[in-house]
């Protein structure tokens, strides 16, 4: 039982050292030799702690890892940008196939995260002229108006993302 729980423990080490390379080099075309190397391990422990830990490969990390960020930076996206751009970023080469990941993962198109994000990202919408206008008529002559009026439409409310990522341990 002692060596089980040391195993564990290092199993956990190991995984916690592997996931801060792989955020940290999202960019780069990784590999698992090299995430062996900087953890220090062979890529067969490395394999083998990931599964326990995880319940999937080093690689597979790697793939939803780049996938969460490709969503977060599409969530903070404009109308003008491009989802090619951002995915091959961070290593996808084939469309089809980075779309249908993507899709996989988080119950949605690609295009429709950046059309939803873009809808409020884009300064010069009509919902951020409803919050500007709202605003206004919230504040006279330099003092905020009681705060029983309503300042933000429904619109503007923030909706819940479920994100349906694997256990990280």
């Amino acid at each position: 039982e002692e060596l089980l729980y040391q195993l564990e423990g290092a199993y956990a080490a190991h995984v916690r050292k592997a996931r801060a390379f792989i955020e940290s080099n999202l960019h780069e075309d990784i590999k698992l030799e090299d995430i062996a190397t900087a953890v220090g391990v062979c890529a067969r422990l490395l394999q083998k702690a990931f599964s326990h830990q995880c319940g999937c490969s080093p690689m597979r990390f790697v793939t939803q890892a780049r996938l969460q960020r490709i969503r977060q930076e599409l969530d903070r996206s404009t109308i003008d940008t491009k989802i090619v751009d951002v995915m091959m970023n961070y290593g996808f080469t084939q469309g089809g196939k980075f779309a249908k990941e993507y899709q996989r993962l988080f119950n949605e198109k690609p295009s429709d995260t950046l059309k939803r994000a873009s809808q409020f990202n884009q300064p010069d919408s009509q919902l951020w002229q409803q919050i500007d206008d709202s605003l206004s008529e919230r504040v006279v002559g330099g003092r905020s108006m009681s705060s029983n009026s309503t300042v933000f439409p429904s619109e503007c409310l923030p909706s819940q993302h479920s994100w349906n990522l694997i256990a990280f341990g």
